[in-house]
């Protein structure tokens, strides 16, 4: 299956946009509004997860969160797998440390902290708006 990544599009992030997709990385691109929130991301990958569960496309879903709205989707989509005579995983991989309040990951997935150095290190550093 082919790597995904979902999040609302600031201004000036087209660029990185279409790198992803040159890179062979389908984007979902939800919406950011009036207060700088992302809208749709999450309940596109709610949804996502229980149809890709469905379409037997995936054995392990490594989700980088620990929104806990995404509980009735992975334990709808383990519901799924086990009627399919198979089995799934879900990883919680989410950033530890330096002022973050929660050190749990999503309930009912392996949960994966990431220090914040590591995470940090991972991220993109190019300034795609020029």
């Amino acid at each position: 299956m082919q790597p995904r990544t979902y999040y609302g599009i600031p201004s000036g992030q087209i660029k990185k946009v279409r790198f992803l997709q040159s890179q062979g990385i389908e984007v979902y691109k939800g919406r950011i509004n009036e207060s700088g929130q992302e809208k749709g991301v999450d309940v596109k990958i709610a949804v996502d997860i229980v149809h890709l569960t469905y379409e037997k496309q995936f054995d392990t879903a490594l989700i980088i969160s620990q929104d806990r709205d995404f509980e009735p989707a992975i334990r709808l989509s383990k519901r799924i797998a086990e009627s399919q005579n198979r089995r799934i995983e879900f990883e919680s991989h989410y950033i530890i440390g330096q002022g973050k309040s929660s050190d749990r990951g999503i309930p009912g997935t392996i949960w994966k902290p990431i220090d914040k150095t590591t995470f940090d290190s991972c991220c993109d550093a190019n300034d795609y708006r020029n």
